[in-house]
């Protein structure tokens, strides 16, 4: 019997209270923008910068996933050098991430061992310069060792090979590449290029403002693929004759991927210091806002330091710091990534309650003191009252009376130390039942006895 006793006093220890949160994983754009020729290196930088400076109403753009490899005149170089800034681009990929591989310079034509066509680190294709050739094959397979979708852009003469060495892969590789892989090509793979001028038009096509509105058919507020496409087409009516660029996909959502985005919130003060019964606007302002469907809205870090309405209204609750965020979502009501800018905003002026000593102890009994628990057998029943742990036995008699000591309140629940002994013990509540559990170290403890039911109220 006081061995019983004593297992009921380590069941009155703590009411474990958590729930686990899962954070939505976010798509990021991963890119590498090479060069294999001098002529090219203008059109390549000025791709490059355009999109270090994009928004992607799906993906998170840091100009760190941005990489480049330009070819410098008279530098030695080799394949490994194409492979090794494939890897450091796309290496941290995942599943849910968006990769843009973009390559301006020369383009094979002949079909070798290693595969057709190829991309080249060099001004003039002869012997040496192929020793730096990677085949269209050959870049396939690289890329397919990474995650997430692909955006292969070449700018080259015979780019459509890629197309040709594409069609050619078989079962798990050919599904993949139809799935997740789109191929913007500037040429036909019979053609030899114009100038690396594909490039100079698909910058171009959104240069400003005015050209992006104009490339954005479905006046969403963002350039898909397909508009992309359409728009540099349009604007260099030559490219169509002369080059015939494709682009081509497996897959046909993503043609319509949300590429590129201008517009975004710029809020004019970064700080604002606010005190109780005082009401802010978010002061902002619109950045190269097209007549989409795109909309602004706000948000806080911590809504019980400080709330924002959706009209930029911010309202003090507490003493603290959040940051106050205005962002643009999409006609569905998306958030469009990268769009967003904040402020700081500190909130002063609230009086500060010192927690009694005893909140923890009574916001535990509150919990717990309904009535009596009993275990399956019926043979031993918990109380709580007025800071004791109360015991009885089968016949309803009260067989021990022992004090809380100290009630400790953590992220994982009650904490309890019971006059006499030192260790921790607590029990994982759920309605109407307590489970029982040995000492606890941090959150973890072992399973002991059986558990015990609520009766009464």
């Amino acid at each position: 019997m006081k061995k019983m006793m004593k297992f009921c006093l380590f069941l009155c220890c703590i009411l474990f209270i958590s729930l686990p949160v899962q954070a939505r994983t976010q798509g990021n754009l991963h890119a590498l923008v090479m060069s294999g020729r001098i002529l090219s290196r203008k059109n390549a930088n000025d791709f490059y910068n355009l999109l270090k400076k994009t928004k992607i109403p799906e993906y998170k753009v840091s100009g760190q996933n941005i990489k480049k490899l330009f070819y410098e005149n008279r530098k030695k170089t080799k394949r490994q050098d194409i492979f090794a800034s494939i890897y450091n681009a796309f290496k941290g990929s995942t599943k849910s991430d968006l990769n843009l591989f973009y390559y301006g310079g020369h383009g094979g034509a002949a079909a070798t061992a290693e595969g057709y066509g190829g991309i080249y680190l060099g001004d003039v294709v002869n012997k040496e310069l192929r020793k730096t050739r990677v085949s269209c094959n050959e870049l396939l397979q690289t890329l397919l060792k990474y995650k997430g979708k692909f955006i292969v852009s070449i700018d080259s003469c015979n780019a459509d090979l890629i197309r040709k060495a594409a069609a050619e892969l078989k079962g798990s590789q050919r599904s993949r590449i139809d799935r997740d892989f789109i191929f913007i090509a500037s040429s036909n793979k019979k053609v030899e290029e114009f100038g690396t001028q594909f490039t100079a038009a698909l910058t171009d096509a959104v240069s400003t403002k005015w050209k992006f509105f104009r490339a954005d058919e479905n006046k969403d507020g963002c350039v898909s693929c397909a508009e992309w496409f359409v728009a540099a087409r349009n604007n260099h009516k030559i490219l169509a004759w002369y080059n015939q660029p494709n682009i081509s996909s497996g897959n046909r959502e993503l043609g319509n991927l949300k590429l590129i985005q201008l517009s975004h919130v710029k809020v004019l003060k970064k700080s604002l210091t606010m005190k109780k019964g005082q009401t802010k606007k978010v002061s902002y302002i619109l950045k190269n806002l097209g007549r989409g469907s795109l909309k602004v809205r706000f948000s806080s870090s911590d809504s019980s330091i400080a709330a924002v309405d959706q009209k930029g209204k911010i309202t003090p609750k507490k003493n603290g710091k959040v940051t106050v965020k205005a962002y643009l979502v999409d006609g569905s009501g998306k958030k469009c990534l990268g769009t967003e800018d904040g402020c700081v905003v500190t909130v002063q002026g609230f009086s500060i309650k010192t927690p009694s000593k005893n909140t923890a102890m009574k916001d535990f009994l509150k919990k717990v003191q309904k009535g009596s628990w009993w275990d399956s057998g019926w043979r031993t029943s918990i109380g709580f009252y007025n800071g004791y742990v109360l015991t009885g036995n089968t016949y309803g008699e009260q067989t021990g009376k022992y004090k809380i000591r100290k009630v400790q309140k953590t992220s994982y629940g009650y904490f309890i130390s019971i006059e006499g002994y030192e260790n921790y013990r607590w029990y994982r509540s759920e309605p109407n039942k307590l489970r029982c559990y040995a000492a606890a170290t941090g959150n973890v403890g072992r399973r002991e006895g059986a558990d015990f039911t609520l009766f009464g109220c």
